[in-house]
Order: C-alpha cells, then structure tokens, then sequence
C-alpha cells in the first residue's frame, strides 16, 4: 500500500544568504517573515553558519528546512573558514562553486520551487535560475535609496559617465516615481501587514 503525499499548497523557494552577519542576519528576518505567510523555504546554509539559523528552524519546524552544503573550496581560501570576515579578497567568489550541487538538487527535489532569493552579491544565482526557468529574486541588504542610486547609475551609464557631478536628490523625493523606493515601500507593506 503506497502514500500519496498532497503537494505543499504554499510557494515554496530556496533562499541563500551570503555568510556576512549584516547580509545574512537582514536576509533571515526576511525569511521569517515570509515564512509566517506561508511560504515554504529551504535555506542554503554552511556547517559552521548553521547555528545562525537555528533559532529560525525551531520557530518554523515544518516551513524552513535547512540545505547544508560544504563552504566551497578554493585555492586561496583557508580550510575552515566559512565566514566571509575570515576571508581574504581572493577576488573571485568561492560560491560559484555551488552551482553544480545546487542543480542537483533542484533536479532531484520532490516539490518543485518556484524561485531563489539570493543576496545580491551572489549574481551568479540568476544564471542559475535562468537555467531552471524560475525568478531570482535579489535581496539588498543596504539602504533603499542607495539601491536606487545604483539602479539609477546603471542603467545610465553613458549619461553617468559624461556629468562631472551627478544629482540623486531626484531618487530621495518622497514625490518622486523612482521604481525601486516605491517597490521597498510596496515590499515593507506588504510584509508589516
């Protein structure tokens, strides 16, 4: 006699913060909070960084799951470290290393996800979701308007380049349609409600 399992009815997504205290300590409050309305998520996470979550798994026993992968090994990283404050600037993340072991285990997961919420200094994962056809979600652990300021910066590079001063003051205007502050506010709502 078989037991069939319902699917989870609740977004289920992989969140992976990068192992920095003010990244991921802003991202696991995010965690939490998504959690309590009622996405399932399971957290990329280091041996050594578990203890970091493990006040977060006890509260939400059957909605956050951890995923333990070995800190990635590179050539100019020391054994045992799996903080980036006991890093060196190797100039290259170690973490892109995790992709092979990530796709695995999309591949091999029984409930499918739906997106990956990552820290922004892991770009790499939007590849990743890219070739998994889900959203990566990037999450910005610095000051809303300083986000603004680099979207802004980035998408007019051109014009950035040929200004000996550039204005932001536009971005900060609480009157102002800049996307990206109203998109923070949206998000704040959305989560204090």
């Amino acid at each position: 006699m078989s037991i069939e399992t319902s699917p989870n009815p609740y977004p289920y997504i992989l969140v992976f913060p990068y192992p920095a205290h003010g990244h991921m300590l802003a991202l696991l409050d995010l965690t939490h909070q998504l959690s309590l309305r009622g996405l399932t998520v399971t957290i990329l996470i280091t041996p050594k960084n578990l203890p970091f979550i493990s006040s977060l798994l006890s509260a939400h026993p059957s909605s956050i799951t951890p995923l333990v992968l070995p800190f990635p090994s590179h050539p100019l990283v020391s054994l045992n470290v799996e903080h980036v404050k006991d890093l060196s600037n190797t100039g290259k993340s170690p973490f892109v290393s995790l992709h092979d072991p990530l796709l695995n285990w999309f591949n091999s997961h029984p409930n499918p996800t739906v997106a990956i919420l990552s820290d922004f200094f892991l770009g790499w994962t939007k590849h990743l979701a890219t070739r998994l056809q889900i959203p990566r979600i990037t999450f910005w652990s610095s000051y809303a308007p300083l986000v603004s300021i680099f979207d802004y910066i980035w998408n007019n590079v051109e014009k950035v380049k040929s200004l000996s001063e550039v204005e932001f003051s536009h971005l900060l205007d609480p009157r102002s349609s800049s996307r990206n502050i109203a998109i923070f506010v949206l998000a704040l709502q959305t989560i204090r409600s």
